[in-house]
């Protein structure tokens, strides 16, 4: 992924820039705002079925065989 600087506004969880975007918006694309909800979901302690936990739902998105449901790769901080 290129640099950024700091004042550049990016998606929370695609890290695409919303330069185009409202200066509220948070994500990028529909499915960076249902996967924030997923997440704010599960932090919550809400769960997100069937993922009961951060972890499960990274492990999901990064398998898609497993059953993920939709929403972009999530890779853990300084996994390559």
């Amino acid at each position: 992924m290129e640099a950024t600087s700091e004042l550049e506004r990016v998606c929370v969880i695609c890290e695409r820039s919303l330069e185009h975007h409202r200066p509220q918006a948070l994500t990028c694309s529909e499915p960076c705002g249902r996967e924030r909800r997923r997440l704010i979901a599960i932090l919550d302690g809400r769960g997100a079925p069937p993922y009961r936990s951060v972890r499960a739902r990274v492990q999901a998105a990064n398998n898609p065989a497993n059953g993920a449901t939709g929403g972009p790769a999530l890779k853990p901080r300084g996994a390559s």
